[in-house]
């Protein structure tokens, strides 16, 4: 409980505030989609993001935390914040995009291996979940979401290589550590972060979150 009116309390009780306003619960958000979309949407929700206090697929877990970024830009940072964020090529929509993608690694056979029951099969099902949970606990999912974003900027042409890694460790070390990026880029497995349909499953991630 907060007893002052602290900074940190007071930023908390904002993005309560904020999200309980929001025209859809937090968790349930699914914003108006055409035919084809929702399809692919459905086909997102096979994935999940949470399992605790019960399961809440990837994608809806991605959103909230992209709406959390737009609250703490809108009601939180200073003007001196927000300027430092430009300097770095973040803007609000970009800030909220980076959020967002900051469990995109959890797209990947490794993770969802850690609980298969709550897996609903797509982009492809899990294979012998044990040893593969086993592997994803040492090359973990914020790795894989750096390695993704990592892979996205560069096949995109973006020359920007200070820039890259800087928004590569945003999403690698959210869990609080900074991980290396060479024993990223050389390390792990194409069995724990998957590639071809999983490698798609996360550029979906990316497109549907950015529409």
């Amino acid at each position: 409980m907060c007893q002052t009116e602290t900074h940190a309390c007071k930023g908390a009780s904002i993005i309560r505030r904020y999200l309980h306003n929001l025209s859809h619960p937090a968790g349930t958000f699914v914003r108006p989609m055409h035919d084809s979309t929702e399809i692919q949407h459905r086909r997102l929700e096979s994935l999940w993001g949470k399992s605790s206090p019960s399961r809440n697929s990837l994608p809806r877990h991605m959103l909230d935390t992209a709406h959390v970024a737009g609250a703490i830009w809108d009601r939180i940072l200073s003007q001196r914040g927000r300027d430092a964020l430009r300097s770095c090529g973040l803007d609000r929509n970009s800030l909220m995009l980076l959020a967002g993608l900051h469990d995109v690694g959890k797209a990947s056979p490794g993770f969802q291996a850690k609980r298969p029951d709550l897996h609903h099969g797509w982009p492809a099902p899990l294979t012998h979940p044990q040893p593969l949970a086993a592997e994803g606990l040492r090359y973990r999912h914020e790795l894989v979401s750096f390695r993704a974003l990592w892979e996205w900027l560069t096949a995109r042409g973006w020359d920007d290589r200070s820039r890259t890694l800087a928004w590569c460790q945003v999403l690698g070390g959210h869990h609080g550590v900074y991980p290396d990026p060479g024993s990223v880029l050389i390390g792990g497995s194409p069995l724990v972060w998957g590639e071809g349909a999983w490698a798609d499953a996360r550029r979906a991630l990316w497109e549907w979150l950015g529409e």
